[in-house]
């Protein structure tokens, strides 16, 4: 099973600090995580979402550290190989070097063409290449195709409204995610038991939010063991 990134960052910086000012853990962390110092980083984000529970970036921050996490994959030759063209390719990526970071990880691919997350980042480079290329024009005229939408009259206009008044309501965020890192700080400080109940209640809240359903299942699986 997959290492929880927060964790490890939690027991590599357990301490304790004076209050700091608003923003300043995220500041912190931004300049970590352009150095490749992942764990630091992780470690700031979380401290400002300590100060702040809502704070939208250092959330941001972390679900993109997490997707940074490198998966192993056994069945893969050279995975070793791999994954270190995919740190390397990360390390160029996180200073702005993307050009240099796409052929570290097409160097990857060529060993491992099937590897998902090496896929995952040429892609979003390329995306965001062909983004950058695209003329002013073309620019313009994509938002123009985004902007217009079908107006809806007489019954087909009430059965949108209908739809949209009978459509799942959406969780509160910001109640959602302060439970969530409730519950995290807790089984950092290895009380399961209590991290167990405040991801139930996250996960009632929001039923679809992946991360509360695979550390509830890994607190219970430790839990178990445990007795």
């Amino acid at each position: 099973m997959k290492q929880f990134f927060l964790v490890i960052c939690a027991s590599a910086y357990l301490f304790t600090s004076e209050p700091a000012a608003s923003g300043e853990h995220f500041r912190k962390g931004l300049e970590y995580y352009k150095t490749n110092a992942s764990e630091k980083a992780g470690y700031e984000f979380l401290k400002e979402l300590e100060t702040n529970s809502s704070h939208a970036g250092s959330k941001k921050m972390l679900e993109k550290l997490e997707q940074e996490i490198y998966q192993d994959e056994p069945e893969a030759a050279y995975k070793d190989v791999v994954k270190e063209f995919f740190y390397k390719g990360l390390a160029h990526f996180r200073a702005e070097n993307k050009e240099e970071a796409l052929a570290e990880w097409e160097q990857g691919l060529a060993l491992s063409p099937k590897n998902k997350q090496l896929l995952k980042f040429c892609v979003l480079v390329r995306k965001d290449s062909l983004e950058k290329t695209a003329t002013p024009k073309a620019q313009i005229s994509a938002g123009r195709k985004k902007q217009k939408a079908p107006v809806l009259t007489g019954n087909a206009a009430a059965v949108t409204a209908e739809k949209k008044a009978g459509s799942k309501k959406k969780p509160d965020e910001k109640k959602t995610a302060a439970l969530y890192y409730d519950g995290l700080r807790a089984y950092q400080q290895g009380e399961l038991k209590k991290a167990v109940d405040i991801w139930e209640q996250v996960l009632k809240l929001d039923p679809d939010l992946s991360k509360a359903k695979k550390n509830l299942v890994k607190a219970k699986n430790q839990l178990q063991q445990g007795e």
